[in-house]
């Protein structure tokens, strides 16, 4: 019945298309950038004068309702399976924090002849990192030993 409820619908998380079914667990990241352009007047490029960026990082983890109500032998269990899908899901989310780390250096490093440039150099930039954090998850979760927490 435990099963039946992580794979169906009181499970609030999205099926996902590697695994054809919804995972047990989830790390995300959500970024946004925002910044000011100027022209560095002595060497003639367009440069990021000032800017913010926020990462937030969310982690959905199952929970059993009535944990200390089941039988100890269920308590046990469960409690083994959730702490094996919440190291799944902190691995998740130190790749995640990759975009908070990486982000404001690289983005310090761009500059360009116009600011029209800078821009498109920026968006380039911060989708090689965003395309680096999600390859490395999709290869973590394909690394041996996390088997039981993509649900195979």
């Amino acid at each position: 019945e435990i099963w039946q409820h992580l794979r169906g619908s009181m499970n609030p998380l999205s099926d996902l298309s590697a695994v054809g079914r919804k995972p047990f667990g989830n790390a995300s990241l959500a970024y946004k950038y925002s910044y000011q352009p100027g022209v560095d007047a002595g060497f003639s490029v367009c440069r990021i004068v000032s800017g913010e960026i926020e990462v937030r990082l969310e982690v959905v983890l199952p929970r059993l309702r009535g944990l200390q109500d089941k039988p100890e032998t269920l308590q046990r269990k469960w409690q083994s399976f959730q702490s094996t899908i919440i190291e799944h899901e902190a691995g998740h989310l130190e790749i995640l924090r990759g975009m908070a780390v990486l982000l404001p250096s690289a983005l310090s490093r761009v500059d360009a002849k116009s600011c029209d440039e800078l821009d498109r150099k920026i968006r380039s930039t911060v989708h090689q990192i965003e395309a680096a954090i999600e390859r490395d998850s999709l290869d973590y979760d394909h690394s041996p030993g996390h088997e039981v927490a993509m649900g195979w």
